[in-house]
Protein backbone atom coordinates (compact mmCIF):
# COMPACT_ATOMS: atom_id res chain seq x y z
CA UNK A 1 0.00 0.00 0.00
CA UNK A 2 1.23 3.49 -0.87
CA UNK A 3 0.71 6.01 1.94
CA UNK A 4 1.13 9.75 1.44
CA UNK A 5 1.51 11.67 4.70
CA UNK A 6 0.73 15.36 4.23
CA UNK A 7 2.40 17.73 6.70
CA UNK A 8 2.80 21.47 7.06
CA UNK A 9 4.94 22.78 9.89
CA UNK A 10 7.65 25.28 10.69
CA UNK A 11 8.48 23.92 14.15
CA UNK A 12 9.20 20.61 15.82
CA UNK A 13 6.94 19.18 18.49
CA UNK A 14 4.63 16.38 19.50
CA UNK A 15 2.78 16.18 16.18
CA UNK A 16 6.05 15.86 14.27
CA UNK A 17 7.38 13.17 16.62
CA UNK A 18 4.08 11.31 16.25
CA UNK A 19 4.27 11.51 12.46
CA UNK A 20 7.82 10.19 12.47
CA UNK A 21 6.88 7.16 14.55
CA UNK A 22 3.80 6.50 12.44
CA UNK A 23 5.89 6.58 9.27
CA UNK A 24 8.34 4.10 10.72
CA UNK A 25 5.52 1.77 11.79
CA UNK A 26 3.93 1.86 8.34
CA UNK A 27 7.26 1.04 6.71
CA UNK A 28 7.79 -1.84 9.14
CA UNK A 29 4.40 -3.21 8.03
CA UNK A 30 5.66 -3.26 4.45
CA UNK A 31 4.00 -0.10 3.13
CA UNK A 32 5.59 2.54 0.93
CA UNK A 33 5.54 5.93 2.68
CA UNK A 34 6.01 9.44 1.34
CA UNK A 35 6.18 12.35 3.78
CA UNK A 36 4.89 15.27 1.72
CA UNK A 37 5.65 18.76 3.00
CA UNK A 38 3.09 21.37 1.96
CA UNK A 39 5.05 24.28 3.31
CA UNK A 40 8.34 24.38 5.14
CA UNK A 41 10.96 21.66 5.01
CA UNK A 42 11.20 20.79 8.69
CA UNK A 43 11.04 17.04 8.11
CA UNK A 44 13.32 17.05 5.08
CA UNK A 45 15.98 19.19 6.75
CA UNK A 46 15.82 17.61 10.20
CA UNK A 47 14.88 13.96 9.93
CA UNK A 48 15.72 12.66 6.48
CA UNK A 49 18.93 11.20 7.80
CA UNK A 50 17.17 9.47 10.70
CA UNK A 51 14.29 7.69 8.93
CA UNK A 52 15.18 4.86 6.60
CA UNK A 53 12.95 3.80 3.70
CA UNK A 54 10.73 6.91 3.85
CA UNK A 55 10.65 9.22 0.85
CA UNK A 56 10.55 12.96 1.54
CA UNK A 57 8.89 15.27 -0.93
CA UNK A 58 8.43 19.05 -0.73
CA UNK A 59 5.58 20.27 -2.95
CA UNK A 60 5.51 23.92 -3.95
CA UNK A 61 2.33 25.97 -3.94
CA UNK A 62 1.54 29.59 -4.70
CA UNK A 63 -0.82 30.32 -1.78
CA UNK A 64 -1.03 29.72 1.94
CA UNK A 65 -2.51 26.33 2.74
CA UNK A 66 -5.51 27.97 4.45
CA UNK A 67 -6.46 29.88 1.27
CA UNK A 68 -5.35 27.48 -1.45
CA UNK A 69 -7.91 26.75 -4.18
CA UNK A 70 -9.38 23.38 -5.14
CA UNK A 71 -7.77 23.25 -8.58
CA UNK A 72 -4.28 24.08 -7.36
CA UNK A 73 -4.29 21.59 -4.50
CA UNK A 74 -5.79 18.91 -6.76
CA UNK A 75 -2.91 19.43 -9.20
CA UNK A 76 -0.51 18.99 -6.31
CA UNK A 77 -2.17 15.90 -4.87
CA UNK A 78 -2.59 13.99 -8.12
CA UNK A 79 1.19 13.70 -8.35
CA UNK A 80 0.90 11.22 -5.48
CA UNK A 81 -0.14 7.53 -5.47
CA UNK A 82 -3.89 7.16 -4.99
CA UNK A 83 -4.02 4.52 -2.25
CA UNK A 84 -4.08 6.30 1.12
CA UNK A 85 -3.55 9.87 2.28
CA UNK A 86 -3.03 10.93 5.89
CA UNK A 87 -3.25 14.66 6.57
CA UNK A 88 -1.48 15.59 9.81
CA UNK A 89 -3.16 18.64 11.33
CA UNK A 90 -0.97 20.20 13.98
CA UNK A 91 -3.55 23.00 14.23
CA UNK A 92 -7.33 22.72 13.89
CA UNK A 93 -7.36 25.27 11.07
CA UNK A 94 -4.57 23.70 9.02
CA UNK A 95 -5.66 23.56 5.38
CA UNK A 96 -9.25 24.15 4.26
CA UNK A 97 -12.32 22.31 2.97
CA UNK A 98 -11.04 22.54 -0.60
CA UNK A 99 -7.98 20.52 0.33
CA UNK A 100 -10.25 17.98 2.04
CA UNK A 101 -12.44 17.72 -1.06
CA UNK A 102 -9.49 17.32 -3.42
CA UNK A 103 -7.99 14.62 -1.18
CA UNK A 104 -11.33 12.82 -0.91
CA UNK A 105 -11.69 12.76 -4.69
CA UNK A 106 -8.13 11.72 -5.51
CA UNK A 107 -7.31 9.17 -2.83
CA UNK A 108 -9.07 5.87 -2.19
CA UNK A 109 -8.87 6.57 1.54
CA UNK A 110 -8.39 9.97 3.14
CA UNK A 111 -7.67 10.27 6.88
CA UNK A 112 -6.96 13.30 9.05
CA UNK A 113 -5.17 13.25 12.40
CA UNK A 114 -6.09 16.04 14.84
CA UNK A 115 -3.17 16.92 17.11
CA UNK A 116 -4.49 20.03 18.81
CA UNK A 117 -7.31 20.75 21.21
CA UNK A 118 -10.03 22.41 19.18
CA UNK A 119 -10.94 25.99 20.17
CA UNK A 120 -14.50 26.68 21.20
CA UNK A 121 -16.71 28.83 19.02
CA UNK A 122 -16.83 32.47 20.18
CA UNK A 123 -20.04 33.78 21.70
CA UNK A 124 -22.67 34.78 19.21
CA UNK A 125 -23.13 38.49 18.68
CA UNK A 126 -24.76 40.62 16.01
CA UNK A 127 -25.33 44.18 14.97
CA UNK A 128 -28.63 45.95 15.51
CA UNK A 129 -30.43 47.88 12.82
CA UNK A 130 -33.00 50.70 12.59
CA UNK A 131 -31.61 52.48 15.59
CA UNK A 132 -31.23 49.29 17.58
CA UNK A 133 -34.82 48.12 17.13
CA UNK A 134 -34.04 45.16 14.86
CA UNK A 135 -31.38 42.61 15.90
CA UNK A 136 -29.20 40.94 13.28
CA UNK A 137 -28.83 37.19 13.00
CA UNK A 138 -25.06 37.03 13.45
CA UNK A 139 -24.22 35.63 10.04
CA UNK A 140 -20.50 35.81 10.82
CA UNK A 141 -20.97 33.21 13.58
CA UNK A 142 -22.88 30.80 11.34
CA UNK A 143 -20.32 31.24 8.57
CA UNK A 144 -17.44 30.40 10.93
CA UNK A 145 -19.32 27.43 12.38
CA UNK A 146 -20.11 26.01 8.94
CA UNK A 147 -16.49 26.45 7.83
CA UNK A 148 -15.30 24.46 10.83
CA UNK A 149 -18.07 21.86 10.71
CA UNK A 150 -17.42 21.42 6.98
CA UNK A 151 -13.97 19.98 7.72
CA UNK A 152 -15.73 16.83 8.96
CA UNK A 153 -17.21 16.01 5.54
CA UNK A 154 -14.13 15.24 3.44
CA UNK A 155 -12.21 12.63 5.44
CA UNK A 156 -13.30 9.01 5.50
CA UNK A 157 -11.93 8.87 9.05
CA UNK A 158 -10.77 11.40 11.65
CA UNK A 159 -8.29 10.27 14.29
CA UNK A 160 -7.74 12.25 17.48
CA UNK A 161 -4.82 11.80 19.88
CA UNK A 162 -7.04 12.15 22.95
CA UNK A 163 -10.65 11.71 23.93
CA UNK A 164 -10.73 15.37 24.94
CA UNK A 165 -10.16 16.39 21.32
CA UNK A 166 -12.75 13.90 20.07
CA UNK A 167 -15.44 15.11 22.45
CA UNK A 168 -14.75 18.75 21.58
CA UNK A 169 -15.25 18.00 17.88
CA UNK A 170 -18.49 16.17 18.57
CA UNK A 171 -19.97 18.57 21.11
CA UNK A 172 -18.78 21.93 19.80
CA UNK A 173 -18.91 21.32 16.04
CA UNK A 174 -21.36 18.42 15.62
CA UNK A 175 -18.81 16.13 13.98
CA UNK A 176 -20.34 12.66 13.46
CA UNK A 177 -19.14 10.41 16.27
CA UNK A 178 -19.06 7.36 13.95
CA UNK A 179 -16.25 8.95 11.89
CA UNK A 180 -13.97 9.87 14.82
CA UNK A 181 -11.68 7.46 16.65
CA UNK A 182 -9.32 8.24 19.51
CA UNK A 183 -5.90 6.61 19.41
CA UNK A 184 -3.67 8.03 22.11
CA UNK A 185 -0.18 9.07 21.17
CA UNK A 186 2.65 6.92 22.41
CA UNK A 187 6.39 7.07 23.06
CA UNK A 188 9.29 4.64 22.98
CA UNK A 189 9.44 3.57 26.63
CA UNK A 190 12.71 1.72 26.03
CA UNK A 191 14.37 4.99 25.06
CA UNK A 192 12.62 7.22 27.59
CA UNK A 193 13.56 5.55 30.84
CA UNK A 194 15.08 6.50 34.22
CA UNK A 195 18.86 6.67 33.99
CA UNK A 196 20.99 7.56 37.01
CA UNK A 197 24.15 8.10 34.95
CA UNK A 198 22.42 10.53 32.58
CA UNK A 199 21.00 12.34 35.59
CA UNK A 200 24.37 12.73 37.23
CA UNK A 201 26.11 13.81 34.01
CA UNK A 202 23.41 16.34 33.07
CA UNK A 203 23.35 17.94 36.50
CA UNK A 204 27.13 17.98 36.90
CA UNK A 205 27.52 19.73 33.53
CA UNK A 206 25.37 22.59 34.85
CA UNK A 207 26.91 22.75 38.29
CA UNK A 208 23.84 21.44 40.09
CA UNK A 209 24.53 19.75 43.41
CA UNK A 210 22.65 16.88 45.00
CA UNK A 211 20.58 19.35 47.02
CA UNK A 212 19.60 21.42 43.95
CA UNK A 213 15.92 21.02 43.14
CA UNK A 214 15.29 21.29 39.40
CA UNK A 215 11.97 22.10 37.76
CA UNK A 216 12.18 21.41 34.05
CA UNK A 217 10.09 22.04 30.95
CA UNK A 218 10.67 20.72 27.44
CA UNK A 219 8.72 22.15 24.52
CA UNK A 220 8.16 25.02 22.11
CA UNK A 221 8.59 28.43 23.68
CA UNK A 222 5.07 29.42 22.68
CA UNK A 223 2.27 31.27 24.43
CA UNK A 224 0.08 28.17 24.79
CA UNK A 225 2.74 26.46 26.90
CA UNK A 226 2.20 28.88 29.78
CA UNK A 227 5.89 29.43 30.44
CA UNK A 228 5.38 33.05 31.50
CA UNK A 229 3.29 31.68 34.34
CA UNK A 230 6.00 29.15 35.16
CA UNK A 231 8.54 31.97 35.56
CA UNK A 232 6.15 34.03 37.68
CA UNK A 233 5.30 31.17 40.03
CA UNK A 234 8.87 29.92 40.20
CA UNK A 235 9.99 33.39 41.27
CA UNK A 236 7.33 33.52 43.97
CA UNK A 237 8.36 30.08 45.20
CA UNK A 238 12.08 30.89 45.22
CA UNK A 239 11.37 34.12 47.09
CA UNK A 240 9.42 32.27 49.76
CA UNK A 241 12.06 29.54 50.16
CA UNK A 242 15.41 31.41 50.18
CA UNK A 243 17.09 28.53 52.01
CA UNK A 244 16.53 26.11 49.12
CA UNK A 245 18.59 25.93 45.92
CA UNK A 246 15.78 25.81 43.33
CA UNK A 247 16.27 26.03 39.56
CA UNK A 248 14.02 26.25 36.52
CA UNK A 249 15.25 24.94 33.15
CA UNK A 250 13.54 25.45 29.79
CA UNK A 251 14.61 23.24 26.88
CA UNK A 252 13.37 24.32 23.47
CA UNK A 253 13.14 27.15 20.97
CA UNK A 254 10.24 29.30 19.85
CA UNK A 255 8.80 32.75 19.24
CA UNK A 256 8.63 33.66 22.96
CA UNK A 257 12.29 32.99 23.65
CA UNK A 258 13.42 36.61 24.07
CA UNK A 259 10.28 37.60 25.95
CA UNK A 260 10.76 34.74 28.40
CA UNK A 261 14.41 35.58 28.93
CA UNK A 262 13.48 39.18 29.68
CA UNK A 263 10.81 37.98 32.12
CA UNK A 264 13.36 35.77 33.84
CA UNK A 265 15.74 38.70 34.32
CA UNK A 266 12.93 40.99 35.48
CA UNK A 267 11.87 38.43 38.08
CA UNK A 268 15.13 38.90 39.95
CA UNK A 269 15.96 35.20 39.62
CA UNK A 270 17.52 35.22 36.18
CA UNK A 271 20.56 33.39 37.55
CA UNK A 272 18.34 30.49 38.60
CA UNK A 273 16.41 30.21 35.33
CA UNK A 274 18.22 28.51 32.44
CA UNK A 275 17.32 28.39 28.75
CA UNK A 276 18.69 25.58 26.61
CA UNK A 277 18.23 24.93 22.91
CA UNK A 278 15.95 22.35 21.36
CA UNK A 279 17.33 18.82 21.32
CA UNK A 280 16.49 15.74 19.27
CA UNK A 281 17.55 13.63 22.26
CA UNK A 282 15.29 14.76 25.13
CA UNK A 283 15.62 11.38 26.85
CA UNK A 284 19.05 12.61 27.94
CA UNK A 285 17.48 15.65 29.63
CA UNK A 286 14.43 14.44 31.57
CA UNK A 287 16.36 12.29 34.08
CA UNK A 288 18.11 15.45 35.29
CA UNK A 289 14.82 17.04 36.39
CA UNK A 290 13.27 16.49 39.79
CA UNK A 291 9.83 17.60 38.60
CA UNK A 292 8.46 18.31 35.13
CA UNK A 293 6.34 21.46 34.69
CA UNK A 294 3.48 21.73 32.19
CA UNK A 295 1.43 24.91 32.85
CA UNK A 296 -0.11 24.81 29.37
CA UNK A 297 -3.31 26.63 28.49
CA UNK A 298 -4.16 23.86 26.02
CA UNK A 299 -2.80 20.38 25.28
CA UNK A 300 -4.29 17.67 23.10
CA UNK A 301 -2.36 15.03 25.04
CA UNK A 302 1.15 16.22 25.90
CA UNK A 303 3.95 14.16 24.35
CA UNK A 304 6.57 15.83 26.52
CA UNK A 305 4.48 14.91 29.56
CA UNK A 306 4.55 11.24 28.52
CA UNK A 307 8.30 11.40 27.89
CA UNK A 308 9.04 12.97 31.28
CA UNK A 309 6.85 10.48 33.16
CA UNK A 310 8.47 7.56 31.32
CA UNK A 311 11.83 8.84 32.52
CA UNK A 312 10.59 8.68 36.11
CA UNK A 313 10.03 12.42 36.43
CA UNK A 314 6.76 13.24 38.25
CA UNK A 315 4.87 16.20 36.75
CA UNK A 316 3.05 19.29 37.92
CA UNK A 317 0.56 19.99 35.14
CA UNK A 318 -2.44 22.15 34.42
CA UNK A 319 -5.51 19.97 33.95
CA UNK A 320 -6.35 20.91 30.37
CA UNK A 321 -7.32 18.78 27.39
CA UNK A 322 -5.88 15.30 27.31
CA UNK A 323 -3.63 15.82 30.35
CA UNK A 324 -6.46 14.48 32.50
CA UNK A 325 -6.28 11.26 30.49
CA UNK A 326 -2.61 10.86 31.39
CA UNK A 327 -2.43 11.89 35.05
CA UNK A 328 -5.31 9.93 36.53
CA UNK A 329 -4.04 9.38 40.08
CA UNK A 330 -2.20 11.62 42.58
CA UNK A 331 0.48 8.95 42.94
CA UNK A 332 1.69 9.78 39.42
CA UNK A 333 1.87 13.57 39.69
CA UNK A 334 0.15 16.81 40.56
CA UNK A 335 -2.69 17.87 38.26
CA UNK A 336 -4.15 21.31 38.88
CA UNK A 337 -7.61 22.64 37.92
CA UNK A 338 -7.42 24.60 34.69
CA UNK A 339 -6.23 28.17 35.22
CA UNK A 340 -5.78 27.88 39.00
CA UNK A 341 -2.54 29.76 39.58
CA UNK A 342 -2.53 29.40 43.37
CA UNK A 343 -3.06 25.65 43.20
CA UNK A 344 -0.25 25.36 40.68
CA UNK A 345 2.05 27.28 43.03
CA UNK A 346 0.93 25.09 45.93
CA UNK A 347 1.72 21.98 43.90
CA UNK A 348 5.21 23.29 43.09
CA UNK A 349 5.77 23.99 46.79
CA UNK A 350 4.56 20.53 47.71
CA UNK A 351 6.98 19.03 45.21
CA UNK A 352 9.95 20.90 46.68
CA UNK A 353 8.95 19.87 50.19
CA UNK A 354 8.58 16.21 49.23
CA UNK A 355 11.26 13.74 50.25
CA UNK A 356 13.46 12.20 47.60
CA UNK A 357 11.88 8.84 48.44
CA UNK A 358 8.38 10.18 47.70
CA UNK A 359 9.48 11.70 44.41
CA UNK A 360 11.19 8.46 43.40
CA UNK A 361 8.03 6.51 44.24
CA UNK A 362 5.89 8.93 42.22
CA UNK A 363 8.34 8.71 39.34
CA UNK A 364 8.11 4.92 39.25
CA UNK A 365 4.30 5.09 39.34
CA UNK A 366 4.33 7.68 36.56
CA UNK A 367 6.53 5.49 34.41
CA UNK A 368 4.29 2.48 34.98
CA UNK A 369 1.29 4.53 33.88
CA UNK A 370 2.97 5.38 30.58
CA UNK A 371 4.38 1.91 29.95
CA UNK A 372 0.97 0.31 30.47
CA UNK A 373 -1.08 2.79 28.45
CA UNK A 374 1.05 4.92 26.13
CA UNK A 375 3.79 2.69 24.78
CA UNK A 376 4.46 3.50 21.13
CA UNK A 377 4.61 -0.10 19.98
CA UNK A 378 1.01 -0.73 21.06
CA UNK A 379 -0.52 2.66 20.20
CA UNK A 380 1.00 2.89 16.73
CA UNK A 381 0.10 -0.73 15.98
CA UNK A 382 -3.53 0.17 16.66
CA UNK A 383 -3.25 3.32 14.57
CA UNK A 384 -1.77 1.39 11.66
CA UNK A 385 -4.52 -1.24 11.96
CA UNK A 386 -7.10 1.54 11.50
CA UNK A 387 -5.30 2.90 8.45
CA UNK A 388 -5.11 -0.55 6.89
CA UNK A 389 -8.69 -1.54 7.65
CA UNK A 390 -10.58 1.03 5.57
CA UNK A 391 -12.79 0.23 2.63
CA UNK A 392 -13.90 2.46 -0.21
CA UNK A 393 -17.28 4.07 0.47
CA UNK A 394 -18.16 5.47 -2.94
CA UNK A 395 -15.33 7.88 -3.61
CA UNK A 396 -14.24 5.62 -6.50
CA UNK A 397 -17.36 6.72 -8.34
CA UNK A 398 -16.41 10.35 -7.80
CA UNK A 399 -12.95 9.76 -9.23
CA UNK A 400 -14.32 7.92 -12.26
CA UNK A 401 -16.62 10.81 -13.06
CA UNK A 402 -13.71 13.23 -12.86
CA UNK A 403 -11.53 10.98 -15.01
CA UNK A 404 -14.27 10.74 -17.62
CA UNK A 405 -14.77 14.47 -17.64
CA UNK A 406 -10.98 14.81 -18.02
CA UNK A 407 -10.78 18.07 -16.19
CA UNK A 408 -7.84 19.94 -17.63
CA UNK A 409 -6.12 20.62 -14.36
Amino acid sequence: MNVSVLVSTETWGGAEIHTTQLSRTLVARGHSVKVVELGGEQYTNSLKQYIDSVEFLSLQRSKALQTIGWIEIYRVLRRLPRDVCIFVKNHFGTGNWKLDLAARVWFRRYITIEHMCVPLMPSRSSRRYLGGLVPGVGLWWFRQFIQRWGRSIGPHLLITVSEAVRQRLINAYRYPARKIVTVHGGIDTTKFTPNIQLRQDWRAARGFGEDTFVFGAVGRLHEVKGYNLAIELFSALARSMPHRDIRLVFVGDGPLQEELKEAAIASGFGDKILFESFTYEPWRVYPGFDVFLMPSTTEALGMALLEAMACGCPPVAMGVGGILEVITHPDTGWVVPEGDRQEFLAAMRSAVQSTSQKLTHMGLKARRRVVDNFDAKATFARLTDLIESGTDDGSVAWRKRIDVLQLKL
